[in-house]
């Protein structure tokens, strides 16, 4: 369990007004071939690995995001999908918890948490709940990147040196696509003043040394962002197998400081 013990802040979602604090993003991203590829963070790498390969077009509409039942309901059908980002604030030293139930496991379809924020001249991306719509591959990732005045670079590969630092880290045994995919899950993410720790039911799977200089730039506050796309690049592809729509349903956010 997390040692943050005090809730600071709360949103549940029972009804439209519970929106007010968030952005309802609407914006389509267009990927040609390894041109820049613009988001929240900018993903477009220059290791010819990492960048998109395919052609294709994500969009993200409101009409996707929707309050009933006492649940926030994000959907992605064929043509698009949803993302909201919490403008109330930033989140940084503490414990925040998201009760959430994902969609039932589907190629392509890809249920997302992240904590997107900027230390320095680096922006940052803490996707601390996932599937990614590939078997196996429902990690969770850092991502790091930085502007050199032509393309956008990250810093991941510097995680890969050393055995130790190894990343993407993956959901324990235990919870596998399919148990990710079934029922209701709380999915955490704790800062100290030293470490960077992911939950999954109040399990603490993964903790990361924000001290050593490889994570440093993850030292810094984060806004809230929680999305569902599908067809997105570096997943595969939309089969005839892909349930659309699919839903990621939210019962609340919540946040825990340390007592005063």
């Amino acid at each position: 369990m997390s040692k943050f013990t005090k809730l600071i802040f709360e949103n549940t979602f029972k009804n439209e007004n519970d929106l007010a604090n968030w952005e309802i993003m609407e914006f389509s991203e267009i990927f040609k071939g390894k041109e820049p590829v613009t988001g929240i963070v900018p993903t477009h790498v220059d290791d010819g690995e990492k960048a998109p390969t395919k052609d294709g077009i994500v969009k993200y509409e409101k009409k996707n995001v929707t309050v009933s039942d006492g649940l926030l309901h994000l959907s992605v059908d064929k043509t698009a999908g949803a993302m909201i980002k919490y403008k109330g604030g930033k989140f940084g030293k503490g414990y925040l918890e998201v009760k959430a139930k994902f969609p039932p496991f589907s190629k392509s379809v890809w249920p997302k948490m992240s904590l997107v924020g900027k230390n320095g001249y680096i922006s940052t991306e803490v996707d601390f709940a996932q599937v990614m719509g590939i078997r196996g591959k429902n990690a969770c990732t850092l991502i790091a990147t930085y502007y050199d005045g032509s393309f956008y670079k990250t810093m991941n590969h510097l995680y890969n040196t050393n055995p130790t630092y190894a990343w993407p880290r993956f959901y324990p045994d235990a919870f596998t696509d399919e148990l990710l995919s079934e029922g209701w899950h709380i999915f955490g993410c704790e800062q100290t003043d030293t470490d960077l720790a992911f939950f999954i039911d109040g399990i603490d799977f993964c903790r990361i040394d924000i001290s050593h200089p490889i994570f440093k730039a993850y030292d810094t506050e984060g806004e809230l962002v929680l999305s569902i796309s599908s067809g997105m690049p570096k997943i595969e592809a939309p089969d005839e197998t892909t349930l659309y729509p699919s839903e990621m349903q939210v019962e609340y956010v919540r946040f825990y400081g340390e007592e005063q």
